[in-house]
């Protein structure tokens, strides 16, 4: 299990087939220097989320060191400011975390490299040999996460999501588990940030986390932490791990060749000139501001959504509900003291009522 050759087999036993050479190349060097490296150049499509199975095997093999040595950290963060992608990535890790579960109870010779690394990794918890989370807005997160140390994590998150936590302000989180939370994503932790060019002030903040802000602790930390950028477009400087010759050559990595070769056709419309007016005519009238209609008139057979003659029963004419918001405003006003005059004025009216039938 310490060869770190080993990681084909597993992830061929994970997926069905087997890895890019780069995803060999980068376990290898990750199992040998830990994460040493900085950033990861990686094109779009090249197979970048199995960086993820990558963590979790290096885990494994370092699952029976003493934590003064081991290099790999316990819970892997997938950071990427698309909600679209959090949930895929999601998808790919519950995979991950549902054939290490499976390959704890079966016997089979093809589940051996599976039911190894899940072996190594249930001795660290005691429990589940993953567990997964996802922190996006619009989903209930599950909170179970943070119910241990010793728990092989996957998390997938936002950029604010993961970022707020960092900063002991983490999203639907209450006061008290701030500094519970902040430190289950900064300590024994790997943040790979995706697309990190698209998020440099969260990079400049998970830097000064994960350095500066270590040094202040009472006793000092042993705890591996690291921040890993990929992007197609790193920085200068650092190490910096690419593509490797044979992911380049047909012969070796047929598909994945076809990928960084596929053509990606673009095509240029020319927009109605009609159909564009009409729009911005809708938009300008559903919400107006003062002098924005009138630079936009109405095209000749623009149709009102609702013209005159043909409003809901009961509702104010088309003029009235499209006017201007100060407009609007002065009218609620007037129709707000019209309304308090004539239920004064029916007050009135009942007293005297009353007045005369006690006479």
């Amino acid at each position: 299990m310490s060869d770190p050759l080993d990681f084909p087999r597993f992830f061929e036993a994970v997926y069905g087939y087997p890895p890019f050479p780069w995803q060999t190349a980068l376990a290898d060097k990750i199992c040998r220097e830990g994460w040493s490296v900085n950033a990861l150049a990686l094109p779009t499509a090249a197979g970048k989320t199995a960086v993820l199975d990558i963590a979790v095997f290096h885990l494994a093999v370092e699952a029976e060191r003493p934590l003064a040595e081991r290099r790999a950290p316990m819970r892997i963060w997938f950071v990427i400011d698309r909600r679209i992608v959090v949930d895929e990535v999601t998808q790919r890790a519950k995979m991950l975390a549902a054939a290490l579960a499976k390959a704890l109870s079966s016997t089979e010779a093809k589940d051996q490299p599976i039911r190894t690394v899940a072996e190594k990794l249930q001795a660290l918890s005691g429990e589940r040999p993953l567990a997964v989370v996802a922190f996006r807005g619009g989903i209930e997160i599950d909170r179970r996460w943070a119910l241990g140390l010793h728990q092989p994590l996957v998390g997938i998150s936002t950029v604010d999501q993961l970022g707020s936590r960092l900063l002991f302000r983490g999203y639907g989180v209450s006061p008290r588990q701030w500094p519970v939370q902040a430190a289950l994503c900064a300590e024994d932790s790997l943040i790979i940030a995706d697309e990190a060019h698209l998020s440099r002030a969260f990079i400049e903040t998970v830097r000064s986390v994960t350095s500066r802000y270590r040094q202040w602790a009472d006793q000092p930390l042993r705890t591996p932490s690291a921040l890993v950028e990929m992007t197609a477009t790193p920085k200068q400087g650092g190490n910096v791990f690419e593509l490797t010759s044979a992911d380049r050559d047909p012969m070796v990595a047929p598909k994945l060749c076809a990928r960084l070769k596929a053509s990606k056709p673009v095509a240029l419309d020319e927009p109605d000139a009609g159909f564009i007016a009409s729009q911005t005519y809708s938009a300008t009238r559903a919400c107006p501001r003062p002098g924005l209609g009138r630079a936009f008139p109405a095209p000749a057979n623009f149709e009102r959504p609702d013209p005159v003659g043909e409003a809901p029963v009961g509702a104010a004419p088309y003029e009235k509900r499209h006017q201007p918001s100060a407009a609007r405003a002065n009218q609620k006003s007037v129709d707000l003291r019209k309304r308090r005059r004539k239920s004064s004025h029916r007050a009135g009216e009942g007293a005297v009522a009353e007045h005369n039938l006690g006479d």
